[in-house]
């Protein structure tokens, strides 16, 4: 959160999180809903097809689950909403304060770390 803060400072602009730490029943959640279509979600436990909570598995493979992802973006001087990873001053930003992009297509999940994927 720190690291995020200073890049949305060096912008002048507030860096607005959409999804930070989830819990695994969170985590359940999303992943089923993009089993059925939905946005791309990382697997709430080892199982890989849609699946019961009662089912699940309960140890979260996903990064938000662990405080390590974080989905965010900002707004421009228009008002207008976009990922973090839209802006090129921002993705230097987040590269000089240790944070990467590492989900390819995702331009709002950061987490630290130097592997840029997208």
């Amino acid at each position: 959160m720190r690291r995020l803060n200073r890049v949305g400072k060096a912008l002048n602009k507030k860096v607005i999180i959409i999804s930070g730490l989830r819990t695994p029943y969170e985590q359940w959640v999303v992943y089923q809903d993009f089993l059925r279509g939905g946005n791309l979600a990382a697997t709430c436990c080892w199982r890989r097809y849609p699946h019961s909570w009662a089912q699940c598995g309960k140890t979260p493979t996903s990064n938000h689950c662990r405080s390590k992802a974080i989905d965010c973006g900002l707004y421009d001087k228009h008002g207008t909403y976009r990922s973090i990873g839209y802006y090129d001053k921002a993705r230097e930003l987040m590269k000089r304060h240790g944070l990467c992009l590492p989900v390819p297509g995702e331009l709002w999940h950061v987490e630290v770390g130097s592997t840029w994927r997208s």
